[in-house]
């Protein structure tokens, strides 16, 4: 028996037994140049482009209404600052109001009671009370009472007002000028209390902090 030379193969040449990557029947890839030629997909299964898979999925839009967040504490605050401001406008208007009212009350007692002529009695009695309130109780005096001394005073002076009309014979003007006063203190109470209310809130905070 004879046995076959194994002789190595050239470089660049196949082996014996292994198959060659460039058939097209072993790489279906060599006869196109290395690139397969890929079936049309059905509609179905169609291949996405580079373009498709980069652009971003906008979510579905909610239907769910979306509810106002906050803090609890700082709705409430503007809560309260709103009722302040509104009650602060009404006190405003009603001050005024009362100032004009306690000056012609003493303008009314003045011609009433004093013996004297009416432009002098007018004079008398109202021109102190006028410079007092221009020095003292006015809001862009330079001496303005402080509070509580400024809402004291300034309801006493009202409720004095309402007591000379009803000396001067004027009893249904001094029962409005006394219901006046009485919402005036009403109001400033009330202005005060929410102040108070919003320090101790705002100190709590802080101290919560």
């Amino acid at each position: 028996m004879t046995q076959e030379s194994k002789e190595p193969a050239a470089p660049g040449e196949p082996k014996a037994n292994e198959p060659n990557a460039g058939d097209p029947a072993v790489n279906p890839a060599a006869g196109t140049g290395g690139r397969v030629n890929a079936e049309p997909a059905s509609n179905g299964d169609r291949p996405k482009s580079e373009a498709e898979f980069k652009a971003p999925v906008e979510p579905a839009a909610s239907t769910v209404p979306v509810e106002a967040s906050g803090d609890p504490h700082s709705l409430s605050a503007q809560k309260n600052a709103g009722a302040t401001g509104g009650i602060f406008v009404a006190l405003t208007i009603v001050s005024f109001v009362l100032e004009v009212a306690l000056l012609g009350a003493l303008g009314i007692w003045a011609m009433t009671m004093l013996p004297f002529s009416p432009v002098v009695s007018v004079i008398i009695a109202v021109l102190p009370v006028f410079i007092f309130w221009a020095l003292f109780m006015s809001p862009k005096a330079n001496l303005r009472l402080s509070q509580p001394y400024h809402a004291v005073v300034a309801h006493l002076l009202f409720a004095a007002g309402s007591g000379l009309l009803a000396i001067a014979g004027q009893p249904v003007l001094a029962v409005c000028m006394g219901v006046l006063t009485a919402i005036s203190l009403a109001l400033t109470v009330a202005v005060r209390g929410q102040n108070v209310e919003s320090r101790k809130k705002a100190t709590g905070r802080r101290s919560a902090r």
